[in-house]
């Protein structure tokens, strides 16, 4: 009898944990069936389910997850990088998921990169990035691109961030999900927002909001559609959609976001009713977040500059003193940010060079597994018949050209992708050097202004002699690969100088002149001389033999 008891009570509380099981799988499933607007009435529920130790822990991270990703688009990043923090917690100490701790490390970046914390959003944005380049992932591609282009956007480098976009463009139209074009146009908008062509940033909004859910809460989209009219000077519709973006931000619970809308309201009201753009601003400014100084002195300024009557000459040392409190606290986070960006610097060249390494070990274990299977593959014909034998060996002299050119083929890629590497390490080195000569031109100290100066030349100094070890690397890893070739040109033209022996192996593996005068630190016109010297000593007259063909011919 007392047998049977325990079998019984054993079956029940087995039962207790399959039916918490399938709950907290029933939570997962109605959040995602719901609108992203209810998503913070199930948070009650979802703090609950993760205190309870019968939730697996992947269900637990998912929940989390969905918890951060409502708060990025409401704004609230540093919420929503605290509940990544606690799904990265959980993953490592449960699970060795790489695709899910990319995903973390892909979000992490972003929301660091929007809260201006550019060491640590780099520091992920390398993680995630290394994952999926190993893993040809061209979705996850796109978005490290697109973080890469916020960073470079926040350091006022806007070449380079057009760069990074159509790199995002690029991986997004391989597979051509609505998420990541939804995304990807948003940050487009953006950067043509910020470069002043309003029509391509409203062009490419309406474009984002095609491929986004109809649902989606994104409280930024409403905000800069009033902010491109406004620029436009359409204050009726600036007006809409500011007004707009208050009542969402009011829905989602976003206080700090409806101080941003009430700001877009405020300027709109300056020249037509200068009380009801007063009201607004204090409004503002009282309820804008502590993260977003910028903002603050940017309503500060707005307010002294617009609010000059005798009415407003009591408040105006109230609204000087908040100005100078944001300023102090924007020049303390630009100071953290500053060192942490030095370092940043002196880490990359290591950080290259370790996912080049693991690019190259994951090609030779490819190769090794490759010919593994085809050492089994002979054997298995071997001992069948001799005339499958003779099959076999013409078979395998096939494949061994074209895992060759294959091998060729891949070891060009990751040269390639060092180049950029390289061009990617001199644009934020420069806009590093830029962001420390603006800090030392904001200095009232001179001599925190000097100390500045030297710190932007020390780190333009180390830059440079970075690259040319960099370059001095790359240099050996080609003349490695191409090791057979060179012994040939050497045999056949015994008067060439090593300088002429490297302009060779490039121009065999299709380098343009520009990538080459990258290469070599040179101009083009320098190159061009180079290639004229290089065909007179193999003896090529004419122009109408090409470089490139005649090398790939030898």
């Amino acid at each position: 009898m007392k047998k049977f008891l325990f079998l019984v009570i054993a079956f029940l509380c087995s039962g207790v944990i399959i039916a918490q099981k399938t709950s907290c799988a029933s939570l997962i499933k109605r959040i995602k069936a719901d609108s992203e607007w209810n998503a913070i009435h199930y948070f009650p529920e979802i703090d609950r389910v993760l205190t309870e130790s019968t939730c697996d822990a992947e269900s637990k991270v998912t929940l989390l997850m969905i918890k951060g990703h409502y708060y990025s688009n409401v704004q609230q990043y540093d919420r929503a990088l605290e509940l990544t923090h606690r799904a990265h917690k959980l993953l490592m100490a449960n699970s060795q998921d790489d695709s899910v701790q990319a995903v973390i490390a892909l979000r992490q970046a972003g929301y660091y990169a929007n809260l201006h914390q550019y060491f640590e959003a780099y520091r992920e944005w390398l993680k995630c990035n290394n994952y999926y380049l190993l893993n040809k992932n061209y979705e996850g591609l796109s978005y490290t691109q697109q973080v890469l282009a916020i960073i470079y956007l926040n350091l006022n480098q806007k070449e380079s961030a057009k760069k990074a976009f159509l790199k995002a463009r690029k991986y997004a139209f391989v597979r051509r999900n609505p998420r990541v074009l939804n995304d990807l146009y948003a940050g487009l908008s953006s950067y043509w927002g910020i470069c002043g062509n309003y029509d391509s940033s409203l062009y490419y909004l309406r474009l984002s909001e095609n491929y986004g859910p109809l649902n989606k809460v994104d409280l930024s989209a409403d905000y800069n559609k009033g902010a491109i009219y406004f620029n436009m000077g359409n204050m009726e519709n600036a007006r809409l959609y500011f007004q707009k973006t208050i009542n969402d931000s009011y829905k989602a619970n976003c206080i700090g976001y409806v101080g941003v809308g009430k700001y877009g309201l405020g300027i709109t009201y300056i020249d037509e009713d200068n009380p009801k753009a007063f009201r607004y601003m204090q409004e503002a400014l009282q309820l804008i977040d502590q993260h977003n100084p910028d903002l603050g002195i940017n309503i500060c300024e707005c307010i002294l500059d617009n609010f000059t009557g005798k009415e407003y000459a009591s408040l105006r040392p109230f609204f000087e003193k908040r100005k100078q409190q944001f300023k102090l606290k924007k020049e303390n986070m630009d100071n953290i940010q500053v060192g942490k960006l030095f370092n940043m610097s002196s880490s990359m060249n290591d950080q290259l060079m370790k996912t080049q390494h693991q690019l190259e070990r994951k090609q030779v274990e490819e190769n090794k597994q490759k010919q593994w299977t085809s050492f089994l593959l002979i054997f298995g014909i071997g001992v069948l018949v001799i005339l499958i034998i003779v099959l076999y060996a013409y078979t395998v002299v096939s494949r061994s050209g074209k895992a060759l050119r294959l091998q060729n083929e891949q070891q060009k890629k990751v040269l390639n992708n060092s180049i950029v590497t390289i061009s990617n390490y001199d644009a934020m080195t420069e806009g590093l050097t830029q962001k420390l000569k603006q800090l030392a031109l904001q200095q009232p100290n001179k001599k925190l202004s000097d100390e500045l100066y030297d710190l932007s030349r020390n780190i333009t100094e180390k830059a440079v002699g970075t690259k040319s070890k960099e370059l001095k690397d790359l240099d050996l890893v080609i003349q490695s690969v191409n090791d057979g070739f060179v012994k040939a040109l050497c045999r056949k033209y015994t008067n060439l100088t090593s300088s002429e022996v490297t302009l060779a192996i490039y121009l065999r593996m299709n380098f343009s002149t520009k990538q080459i005068a990258e290469l070599k630190g040179t101009s083009e016109n320098s190159i061009d001389v180079a290639r004229s010297r290089l065909r007179t000593k193999l003896g090529i007259k004419g122009e109408n033999v090409d470089l490139t063909n005649f090398m790939n011919q030898l």
